[in-house]
Protein backbone atom coordinates (compact mmCIF):
# COMPACT_ATOMS: atom_id res chain seq x y z
CA UNK A 1 0.00 0.00 0.00
CA UNK A 2 1.36 3.36 -1.03
CA UNK A 3 1.64 6.32 1.33
CA UNK A 4 -1.22 8.08 -0.50
CA UNK A 5 -3.45 5.00 -0.27
CA UNK A 6 -2.61 4.68 3.42
CA UNK A 7 -3.56 8.34 3.94
CA UNK A 8 -6.85 7.84 2.10
CA UNK A 9 -7.55 4.77 4.20
CA UNK A 10 -6.84 6.79 7.34
CA UNK A 11 -9.26 9.54 6.24
CA UNK A 12 -12.01 7.02 5.50
CA UNK A 13 -11.44 5.30 8.83
CA UNK A 14 -11.55 8.61 10.73
CA UNK A 15 -14.75 9.67 8.99
CA UNK A 16 -16.42 6.29 9.55
CA UNK A 17 -15.49 6.45 13.22
CA UNK A 18 -16.90 9.98 13.47
CA UNK A 19 -20.19 8.89 11.86
CA UNK A 20 -20.46 5.85 14.12
CA UNK A 21 -19.98 8.04 17.20
CA UNK A 22 -22.67 10.51 16.07
CA UNK A 23 -25.15 7.74 15.26
CA UNK A 24 -24.29 5.87 18.47
CA UNK A 25 -24.97 8.92 20.60
CA UNK A 26 -28.18 9.61 18.68
CA UNK A 27 -29.37 6.06 19.36
CA UNK A 28 -28.53 6.44 23.06
CA UNK A 29 -30.54 9.68 23.19
CA UNK A 30 -33.48 8.02 21.46
CA UNK A 31 -33.35 5.05 23.84
CA UNK A 32 -33.29 7.34 26.87
CA UNK A 33 -36.27 9.34 25.52
CA UNK A 34 -38.23 6.14 24.93
CA UNK A 35 -37.41 4.84 28.40
CA UNK A 36 -38.51 8.12 29.97
CA UNK A 37 -41.74 8.09 27.98
CA UNK A 38 -42.52 4.49 28.93
CA UNK A 39 -42.14 5.42 32.58
CA UNK A 40 -44.69 8.21 32.18
CA UNK A 41 -47.23 6.26 30.17
CA UNK A 42 -50.08 4.41 31.88
CA UNK A 43 -53.10 2.48 30.71
CA UNK A 44 -56.22 4.52 30.03
CA UNK A 45 -58.09 2.07 32.27
CA UNK A 46 -56.70 3.86 35.30
CA UNK A 47 -57.93 7.28 34.22
CA UNK A 48 -61.17 7.42 36.24
CA UNK A 49 -62.95 10.36 37.80
CA UNK A 50 -61.77 9.23 41.22
CA UNK A 51 -58.12 8.99 40.17
CA UNK A 52 -56.94 11.59 37.68
CA UNK A 53 -53.45 11.11 36.23
CA UNK A 54 -52.27 13.67 33.64
CA UNK A 55 -50.88 12.33 30.39
CA UNK A 56 -48.07 14.85 30.29
CA UNK A 57 -45.17 16.08 32.34
CA UNK A 58 -43.54 19.49 32.65
CA UNK A 59 -39.87 20.25 33.13
CA UNK A 60 -39.64 22.13 36.43
CA UNK A 61 -35.89 22.54 36.49
CA UNK A 62 -36.01 26.05 35.16
CA UNK A 63 -38.83 27.37 37.32
CA UNK A 64 -38.57 29.06 40.70
CA UNK A 65 -40.22 26.71 43.22
CA UNK A 66 -43.04 27.96 45.37
CA UNK A 67 -41.72 26.28 48.48
CA UNK A 68 -38.93 24.21 49.91
CA UNK A 69 -35.17 24.62 49.82
CA UNK A 70 -33.65 26.42 46.84
CA UNK A 71 -30.16 26.53 45.37
CA UNK A 72 -28.87 29.73 43.78
CA UNK A 73 -27.18 29.81 40.38
CA UNK A 74 -25.59 33.12 39.35
CA UNK A 75 -24.91 34.13 35.75
CA UNK A 76 -24.63 37.50 34.02
CA UNK A 77 -25.11 39.28 37.33
CA UNK A 78 -28.45 37.60 37.94
CA UNK A 79 -29.37 34.91 40.42
CA UNK A 80 -31.69 32.04 39.54
CA UNK A 81 -33.09 29.75 42.23
CA UNK A 82 -33.28 26.06 41.39
CA UNK A 83 -34.92 23.29 43.40
CA UNK A 84 -32.23 20.77 42.44
CA UNK A 85 -28.86 20.89 44.17
CA UNK A 86 -27.24 18.61 41.59
CA UNK A 87 -28.51 20.73 38.70
CA UNK A 88 -27.21 23.95 40.30
CA UNK A 89 -23.82 22.32 40.90
CA UNK A 90 -23.67 20.99 37.34
CA UNK A 91 -24.46 24.41 35.86
CA UNK A 92 -21.88 26.09 38.09
CA UNK A 93 -19.23 23.66 36.83
CA UNK A 94 -19.75 24.56 33.17
CA UNK A 95 -17.54 27.09 31.31
CA UNK A 96 -18.68 30.69 31.64
CA UNK A 97 -19.68 30.98 27.97
CA UNK A 98 -21.77 27.79 28.19
CA UNK A 99 -23.49 29.11 31.31
CA UNK A 100 -24.41 32.29 29.48
CA UNK A 101 -25.70 30.33 26.48
CA UNK A 102 -27.96 28.23 28.77
CA UNK A 103 -29.16 31.34 30.59
CA UNK A 104 -30.04 33.23 27.40
CA UNK A 105 -31.62 30.22 25.68
CA UNK A 106 -33.61 28.59 28.49
CA UNK A 107 -34.23 31.46 30.92
CA UNK A 108 -34.44 34.47 28.60
CA UNK A 109 -35.98 32.38 25.77
CA UNK A 110 -33.85 33.97 23.05
CA UNK A 111 -33.24 32.34 19.69
CA UNK A 112 -29.76 31.36 18.54
CA UNK A 113 -29.70 34.37 16.25
CA UNK A 114 -30.68 36.74 19.08
CA UNK A 115 -28.03 35.21 21.34
CA UNK A 116 -25.43 35.81 18.65
CA UNK A 117 -26.51 39.44 18.19
CA UNK A 118 -26.42 40.11 21.92
CA UNK A 119 -23.21 38.30 22.76
CA UNK A 120 -21.16 38.68 19.59
CA UNK A 121 -20.95 34.92 19.07
CA UNK A 122 -21.85 33.51 15.71
CA UNK A 123 -24.66 30.97 15.52
CA UNK A 124 -22.05 28.43 14.48
CA UNK A 125 -20.62 28.78 17.96
CA UNK A 126 -24.03 28.37 19.57
CA UNK A 127 -25.20 25.49 17.34
CA UNK A 128 -22.14 23.45 16.46
CA UNK A 129 -23.18 21.79 13.24
CA UNK A 130 -26.23 20.43 11.47
CA UNK A 131 -26.69 16.81 10.59
CA UNK A 132 -29.32 14.77 8.75
CA UNK A 133 -29.50 11.00 8.65
CA UNK A 134 -31.60 8.97 6.22
CA UNK A 135 -32.60 5.58 7.63
CA UNK A 136 -33.69 2.83 5.23
CA UNK A 137 -35.44 0.03 7.18
CA UNK A 138 -34.94 -3.62 6.22
CA UNK A 139 -37.29 -4.94 3.55
CA UNK A 140 -37.30 -8.47 4.95
CA UNK A 141 -35.92 -10.51 7.86
CA UNK A 142 -32.58 -11.06 6.16
CA UNK A 143 -32.10 -7.41 5.21
CA UNK A 144 -30.28 -4.80 7.33
CA UNK A 145 -30.78 -1.14 8.19
CA UNK A 146 -29.05 1.25 5.79
CA UNK A 147 -27.80 4.59 7.15
CA UNK A 148 -26.97 7.58 4.93
CA UNK A 149 -25.65 10.59 6.94
CA UNK A 150 -25.23 14.20 5.82
CA UNK A 151 -23.36 16.98 7.65
CA UNK A 152 -23.22 20.76 7.16
CA UNK A 153 -20.98 23.44 8.65
CA UNK A 154 -20.49 27.13 7.74
CA UNK A 155 -17.92 27.70 4.99
CA UNK A 156 -16.23 30.73 6.60
CA UNK A 157 -15.47 28.86 9.84
CA UNK A 158 -14.09 25.71 8.19
CA UNK A 159 -10.38 26.45 8.78
CA UNK A 160 -11.05 27.63 12.34
CA UNK A 161 -12.83 24.37 13.13
CA UNK A 162 -9.97 22.30 11.70
CA UNK A 163 -7.47 24.07 13.96
CA UNK A 164 -9.75 24.08 16.99
CA UNK A 165 -11.14 20.53 16.84
CA UNK A 166 -8.08 18.84 15.24
CA UNK A 167 -10.46 17.13 12.82
CA UNK A 168 -9.87 17.13 9.02
CA UNK A 169 -13.19 18.80 8.11
CA UNK A 170 -11.53 20.41 5.07
CA UNK A 171 -10.49 17.01 3.69
CA UNK A 172 -13.93 15.54 4.32
CA UNK A 173 -15.49 18.52 2.54
CA UNK A 174 -13.30 17.93 -0.56
CA UNK A 175 -14.13 14.23 -0.53
CA UNK A 176 -17.85 14.93 -0.27
CA UNK A 177 -18.31 13.51 3.23
CA UNK A 178 -19.71 16.82 4.51
CA UNK A 179 -21.02 20.00 2.92
CA UNK A 180 -20.55 23.67 3.67
CA UNK A 181 -23.02 26.53 3.48
CA UNK A 182 -22.01 30.08 2.58
CA UNK A 183 -21.26 32.58 5.35
CA UNK A 184 -20.25 32.09 8.99
CA UNK A 185 -23.57 30.63 10.11
CA UNK A 186 -25.53 27.63 8.92
CA UNK A 187 -27.68 28.58 5.90
CA UNK A 188 -31.01 26.89 6.65
CA UNK A 189 -32.46 27.79 3.27
CA UNK A 190 -29.74 25.73 1.58
CA UNK A 191 -30.53 22.74 3.77
CA UNK A 192 -34.27 23.08 3.16
CA UNK A 193 -33.69 22.93 -0.62
CA UNK A 194 -31.40 19.93 -0.14
CA UNK A 195 -34.12 18.09 1.79
CA UNK A 196 -36.62 18.94 -0.97
CA UNK A 197 -34.29 17.34 -3.53
CA UNK A 198 -33.94 14.27 -1.31
CA UNK A 199 -37.73 14.02 -1.29
CA UNK A 200 -37.66 13.79 -5.09
CA UNK A 201 -35.15 10.91 -4.98
CA UNK A 202 -36.50 8.93 -2.01
CA UNK A 203 -39.93 8.09 -0.67
CA UNK A 204 -39.58 9.82 2.72
CA UNK A 205 -42.34 8.49 4.97
CA UNK A 206 -41.50 10.25 8.24
CA UNK A 207 -39.10 12.92 9.54
CA UNK A 208 -38.02 13.04 13.17
CA UNK A 209 -36.25 16.18 14.36
CA UNK A 210 -34.78 17.86 17.40
CA UNK A 211 -37.48 20.33 18.48
CA UNK A 212 -34.84 22.75 19.78
CA UNK A 213 -32.22 22.50 17.10
CA UNK A 214 -34.65 22.42 14.17
CA UNK A 215 -36.93 25.23 15.34
CA UNK A 216 -35.71 27.50 12.52
CA UNK A 217 -36.74 25.01 9.84
CA UNK A 218 -40.03 23.65 11.18
CA UNK A 219 -43.21 25.51 10.20
CA UNK A 220 -46.75 24.97 11.45
CA UNK A 221 -48.97 23.34 8.83
CA UNK A 222 -51.96 25.67 8.82
CA UNK A 223 -54.08 23.25 6.81
CA UNK A 224 -53.89 20.32 9.24
CA UNK A 225 -56.91 19.55 11.37
CA UNK A 226 -56.77 20.36 15.05
CA UNK A 227 -59.48 19.90 17.63
CA UNK A 228 -61.33 22.97 18.84
CA UNK A 229 -61.73 23.52 22.56
CA UNK A 230 -65.13 23.72 24.23
CA UNK A 231 -66.47 27.17 25.24
CA UNK A 232 -66.04 26.29 28.92
CA UNK A 233 -62.37 25.39 28.34
CA UNK A 234 -61.81 28.59 26.35
CA UNK A 235 -63.32 30.64 29.20
CA UNK A 236 -61.26 28.88 31.88
CA UNK A 237 -58.07 29.50 29.94
CA UNK A 238 -58.81 33.17 29.22
CA UNK A 239 -59.91 33.81 32.82
CA UNK A 240 -56.68 32.29 34.09
CA UNK A 241 -54.53 34.39 31.74
CA UNK A 242 -56.47 37.54 32.59
CA UNK A 243 -55.86 37.13 36.33
CA UNK A 244 -52.30 35.78 36.20
CA UNK A 245 -49.51 38.24 37.04
CA UNK A 246 -47.11 36.75 34.49
CA UNK A 247 -49.37 36.29 31.46
CA UNK A 248 -52.05 38.98 31.87
CA UNK A 249 -50.09 41.21 29.45
CA UNK A 250 -50.82 38.61 26.74
CA UNK A 251 -54.55 38.40 27.52
CA UNK A 252 -55.86 40.78 24.87
CA UNK A 253 -53.77 39.21 22.09
CA UNK A 254 -54.94 35.71 23.06
CA UNK A 255 -58.54 36.94 23.35
CA UNK A 256 -58.35 38.44 19.83
CA UNK A 257 -57.02 35.16 18.42
CA UNK A 258 -59.97 33.27 19.95
CA UNK A 259 -62.58 35.82 18.81
CA UNK A 260 -61.38 36.68 15.29
CA UNK A 261 -59.84 33.48 13.92
CA UNK A 262 -56.73 35.35 12.77
CA UNK A 263 -53.65 33.36 11.85
CA UNK A 264 -50.96 34.05 14.41
CA UNK A 265 -48.67 35.44 11.68
CA UNK A 266 -51.49 37.83 10.69
CA UNK A 267 -51.86 38.97 14.30
CA UNK A 268 -48.08 39.47 14.60
CA UNK A 269 -48.05 41.57 11.42
CA UNK A 270 -50.78 43.99 12.53
CA UNK A 271 -49.65 47.61 12.64
CA UNK A 272 -51.31 50.77 13.96
CA UNK A 273 -52.42 51.60 10.42
CA UNK A 274 -54.25 48.26 10.08
CA UNK A 275 -56.69 49.01 12.91
CA UNK A 276 -59.54 51.37 12.10
CA UNK A 277 -61.14 52.12 15.46
CA UNK A 278 -63.61 54.56 13.90
CA UNK A 279 -65.00 52.04 11.40
CA UNK A 280 -64.25 49.14 13.80
CA UNK A 281 -62.44 47.06 11.18
CA UNK A 282 -59.21 45.06 10.93
CA UNK A 283 -57.30 45.27 7.65
CA UNK A 284 -55.48 42.00 6.85
CA UNK A 285 -53.13 42.32 3.85
CA UNK A 286 -49.80 40.90 5.09
CA UNK A 287 -48.25 38.68 7.75
CA UNK A 288 -45.05 38.71 9.80
CA UNK A 289 -42.83 35.64 9.45
CA UNK A 290 -39.41 34.63 10.74
CA UNK A 291 -36.80 32.04 9.76
CA UNK A 292 -33.30 31.31 10.91
CA UNK A 293 -31.56 32.54 7.76
CA UNK A 294 -33.80 35.52 6.95
CA UNK A 295 -34.82 36.71 10.40
CA UNK A 296 -38.10 38.67 10.54
CA UNK A 297 -39.71 39.53 7.23
CA UNK A 298 -43.06 40.59 5.78
CA UNK A 299 -44.91 38.20 3.52
CA UNK A 300 -48.14 38.45 1.60
CA UNK A 301 -51.17 36.74 3.08
CA UNK A 302 -51.20 32.97 2.77
CA UNK A 303 -53.71 33.12 -0.08
CA UNK A 304 -55.37 35.83 -2.16
CA UNK A 305 -58.48 35.22 -0.08
CA UNK A 306 -56.38 35.93 3.01
CA UNK A 307 -56.42 39.64 2.10
CA UNK A 308 -59.62 40.81 3.77
CA UNK A 309 -61.21 43.39 6.07
CA UNK A 310 -62.76 41.98 9.24
CA UNK A 311 -65.45 43.67 11.34
CA UNK A 312 -64.93 43.95 15.10
CA UNK A 313 -67.43 42.74 17.65
CA UNK A 314 -67.88 44.91 20.72
CA UNK A 315 -65.61 42.63 22.78
CA UNK A 316 -62.88 42.62 20.11
CA UNK A 317 -63.16 46.42 19.81
CA UNK A 318 -62.63 46.79 23.57
CA UNK A 319 -59.65 44.40 23.43
CA UNK A 320 -57.97 46.46 20.69
CA UNK A 321 -58.69 49.61 22.70
CA UNK A 322 -56.78 48.16 25.65
CA UNK A 323 -53.91 47.08 23.38
CA UNK A 324 -53.58 50.60 21.98
CA UNK A 325 -53.75 52.18 25.45
CA UNK A 326 -51.19 49.79 26.96
CA UNK A 327 -48.77 49.78 24.01
CA UNK A 328 -45.49 51.35 25.09
CA UNK A 329 -43.98 53.00 22.05
CA UNK A 330 -40.27 52.12 21.76
CA UNK A 331 -37.63 54.82 21.40
CA UNK A 332 -37.11 53.66 17.82
CA UNK A 333 -39.92 51.87 16.00
CA UNK A 334 -38.75 48.65 14.40
CA UNK A 335 -39.02 48.71 10.61
CA UNK A 336 -39.41 45.39 8.77
CA UNK A 337 -39.60 45.50 4.97
CA UNK A 338 -41.08 49.01 5.10
CA UNK A 339 -43.65 48.19 7.82
CA UNK A 340 -43.47 49.83 11.26
CA UNK A 341 -45.68 50.56 14.26
CA UNK A 342 -46.34 46.89 15.03
CA UNK A 343 -49.20 46.48 17.47
CA UNK A 344 -47.86 43.65 19.63
CA UNK A 345 -44.36 44.14 21.04
CA UNK A 346 -42.19 42.04 23.32
CA UNK A 347 -40.40 43.43 26.35
CA UNK A 348 -37.54 44.66 24.16
CA UNK A 349 -39.92 46.70 22.04
CA UNK A 350 -39.59 44.33 19.06
CA UNK A 351 -42.48 42.89 17.05
CA UNK A 352 -43.68 39.59 18.49
CA UNK A 353 -43.58 36.63 16.09
CA UNK A 354 -45.40 33.32 15.94
CA UNK A 355 -43.08 31.19 18.07
CA UNK A 356 -43.22 33.79 20.89
CA UNK A 357 -47.01 33.54 20.97
CA UNK A 358 -46.83 29.75 20.84
CA UNK A 359 -44.41 29.68 23.79
CA UNK A 360 -46.67 31.94 25.84
CA UNK A 361 -49.69 29.71 25.18
CA UNK A 362 -47.68 26.63 26.12
CA UNK A 363 -46.32 28.07 29.35
CA UNK A 364 -49.66 29.55 30.38
CA UNK A 365 -51.30 26.12 30.03
CA UNK A 366 -48.45 24.48 31.95
CA UNK A 367 -48.73 27.01 34.78
CA UNK A 368 -52.51 26.58 34.96
CA UNK A 369 -52.23 22.80 35.11
CA UNK A 370 -49.61 23.04 37.83
CA UNK A 371 -51.85 25.22 39.99
CA UNK A 372 -55.25 23.63 39.29
CA UNK A 373 -56.69 20.13 39.58
CA UNK A 374 -58.90 20.57 36.50
CA UNK A 375 -56.36 20.37 33.68
CA UNK A 376 -56.45 22.26 30.41
CA UNK A 377 -55.72 20.49 27.10
CA UNK A 378 -53.05 21.69 24.70
CA UNK A 379 -53.95 25.16 23.40
CA UNK A 380 -52.08 26.84 20.55
CA UNK A 381 -52.75 29.90 18.37
CA UNK A 382 -54.03 27.64 15.60
CA UNK A 383 -56.38 25.88 18.01
CA UNK A 384 -57.77 29.36 18.76
CA UNK A 385 -58.34 29.81 15.03
CA UNK A 386 -60.00 26.41 14.68
CA UNK A 387 -62.14 27.06 17.78
CA UNK A 388 -63.40 30.33 16.29
CA UNK A 389 -64.16 28.62 12.98
CA UNK A 390 -66.03 25.79 14.72
CA UNK A 391 -68.02 28.15 16.94
CA UNK A 392 -69.05 30.25 13.95
CA UNK A 393 -70.10 27.12 12.06
CA UNK A 394 -72.21 26.03 15.04
CA UNK A 395 -73.85 29.45 15.19
CA UNK A 396 -75.48 28.83 11.81
CA UNK A 397 -73.37 31.22 9.72
CA UNK A 398 -73.29 30.48 5.99
CA UNK A 399 -70.20 28.62 4.70
CA UNK A 400 -69.39 31.39 2.19
CA UNK A 401 -69.40 34.04 4.92
CA UNK A 402 -67.25 31.86 7.13
CA UNK A 403 -64.87 31.28 4.22
CA UNK A 404 -64.40 35.04 3.91
CA UNK A 405 -63.86 35.56 7.65
CA UNK A 406 -61.27 32.79 7.81
CA UNK A 407 -59.48 33.83 4.62
CA UNK A 408 -59.76 30.35 3.11
CA UNK A 409 -58.90 30.07 -0.57
CA UNK A 410 -61.37 27.26 -1.12
CA UNK A 411 -64.82 26.54 0.26
CA UNK A 412 -63.65 22.92 0.69
CA UNK A 413 -61.24 24.02 3.43
CA UNK A 414 -64.09 25.77 5.23
CA UNK A 415 -66.46 22.83 4.77
CA UNK A 416 -63.93 20.57 6.49
CA UNK A 417 -64.87 22.36 9.70
CA UNK A 418 -68.48 21.28 9.28
CA UNK A 419 -67.37 17.65 9.24
CA UNK A 420 -66.30 18.13 12.86
CA UNK A 421 -69.90 18.81 13.87
CA UNK A 422 -71.63 15.86 15.48
CA UNK A 423 -75.11 14.59 16.37
CA UNK A 424 -75.57 17.12 19.16
CA UNK A 425 -74.81 19.97 16.76
CA UNK A 426 -77.21 18.57 14.17
CA UNK A 427 -79.93 18.23 16.82
CA UNK A 428 -79.44 21.84 17.93
CA UNK A 429 -79.72 23.03 14.32
CA UNK A 430 -82.92 21.01 13.74
CA UNK A 431 -84.41 22.38 16.98
CA UNK A 432 -83.48 25.91 15.91
CA UNK A 433 -85.17 25.48 12.54
CA UNK A 434 -88.29 24.02 14.22
CA UNK A 435 -88.43 26.98 16.62
CA UNK A 436 -88.12 29.43 13.71
CA UNK A 437 -90.90 27.55 11.88
CA UNK A 438 -93.23 27.83 14.89
CA UNK A 439 -92.49 31.57 15.24
CA UNK A 440 -93.27 32.13 11.55
CA UNK A 441 -96.52 30.14 11.82
CA UNK A 442 -97.61 32.16 14.86
CA UNK A 443 -96.77 35.41 13.09
CA UNK A 444 -98.78 34.33 10.05
CA UNK A 445 -101.73 33.30 12.25
CA UNK A 446 -101.64 36.65 14.05
CA UNK A 447 -101.51 38.45 10.73
CA UNK A 448 -104.65 36.68 9.42
CA UNK A 449 -106.41 37.25 12.74
CA UNK A 450 -105.77 40.99 12.58
CA UNK A 451 -106.94 41.13 8.96
CA UNK A 452 -110.16 39.36 9.88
Amino acid sequence: MTEYEAYQEHIRYTHDTYCRIVIRHASFDAARMLAARWKREISLEYLTEEKFVPLSTTDEYFQVPDYGETYPFSVRGQTIFLDSCSLAAALAGLPEQTQEEIFLYYFQHLTQKEIGEQSGWTRSTIGRHIQLVLVFPPRDENDKFAILPYFWIPEDTLELRVRRDHVPYDVWEKQGYLMTTEGNVVHYGFIEKFIERLGERFNIREIAFDRWGAVQMVLINDSSKRDAVEPSVEKRFLDFVKNDETYRECYDGMFILFKTGLRVSELSGLTLRDIDMKERTININHQLQTTGHKGKYIEETKTNAGTRILPMTEEVYEAFQRVLENRKAPKVEQIIDGYSGFLFLDRRGKAMVSYQWEKRFQRAVEKHNKENKRKLPKITPHICRHTYCTNMAKSGISPKTLQYLMGHSSIEVTMNVYTHLGLADAKREVDRLEAMKEINEKEQAGKWFRMA
